[in-house]
């Protein structure tokens, strides 16, 4: 059927804040001994970009595709 999980139980030591930076699924305060995230910025939800094409005598435009631009990312962080 599916997995129990008790969300009134805890398996970490301490507990994370929202920055916490999470890298090929292992949170990186359990990897790196010491160390601590404390502010991220640039995560915030982007708008895609939208790659249209207009054609002669239709009404509307056709999809092409998508993208995302590219975006700078900051993490602040303790060691």
């Amino acid at each position: 059927m599916y997995d129990f999980i008790d969300i009134n139980e805890s398996s970490r030591r301490y507990s994370l804040p929202s920055e916490a930076l999470i890298l090929n699924g292992k949170v990186i305060e359990d990897v790196i001994n010491g160390y601590q995230t404390l502010t991220v910025s640039g995560r915030e939800l982007i708008s895609s970009e939208l790659n249209v094409e207009r054609k002669q005598h239709n009404d509307g435009s056709i999809y092409i595709d998508k993208s995302y631009p590219p975006r700078t990312i900051t993490i602040q962080y303790k060691l």
